[in-house]
């Protein structure tokens, strides 16, 4: 059993581009369906709101071809970025497996889509973050990291994401052309999912 953990930055710098972020997430699952691939996927969004890392569930282990397009119902841009205290929620989320079931997933996607860098976590630090994304890749987890206008290099220096699963996600999920994409629209360096 595979499953797709999407997690999206609704802080207020992606006021600017909120649409682009929320297609881009559709764009994925859309792709996901086409590709018939058997995953569950679940979407979350995070900000500071209230002084403390919100964290809400949008679409919970969705099948992809029964997915509602996410839209601006749904959530909207504030806050600040706690991307540490939501990275490690989300981990813990994929850890957590099967709801009620006690099985683990086989496989998992963790993809983090964000503008810019943490600012306002509480709960966890960097080291600890680190820690967890390790401990994801020994699982033999996928960890991707999407980033829009800001130095992707760096942020994923500091989290230690390998610099190839690093990518505008206007060139890879709006339309813009783009060689043999696997994995839904990332680019076929990454592990083959099945």
């Amino acid at each position: 059993m595979q499953h797709d953990f999407i997690l999206l930055d609704r802080s207020s710098s992606m006021a600017g581009r909120w649409s682009e972020a929320l297609g881009s997430v559709n764009a994925y699952v859309k792709q996901l369906a086409d590709d018939k691939v058997d995953t569950g996927v679940t979407l979350v969004a995070f900000d500071q709101h209230l002084g403390a890392c919100s964290f809400d569930v949008l679409r919970d282990r969705i099948t992809p071809s029964t997915w509602k397009p996410v839209g601006n119902a749904d959530a909207q841009p504030r806050g600040g970025t706690p991307l540490n205290d939501a990275t490690g929620r989300l981990i813990a989320l994929a850890n957590a497996g099967v709801p009620g079931s006690g099985q683990q997933y086989d496989k998992v996607a963790i993809i983090i889509m964000t503008d810019g860098e943490e600012n306002s976590s509480k709960e966890f630090t960097l080291t600890q973050i680190k820690a967890l994304l390790d401990q994801c890749r020994a699982k033999n987890w996928q960890v991707i990291f999407l980033g829009a206008d800001f130095d992707n290099a760096r942020q994923a220096r500091l989290t230690a994401l390998r610099r190839t699963w690093l990518w505008q996600w206007r060139r890879v999920l709006c339309g813009l052309p783009r060689p043999a994409w696997g994995l839904s629209g990332l680019p076929m360096e990454l592990p083959a999912r099945v």
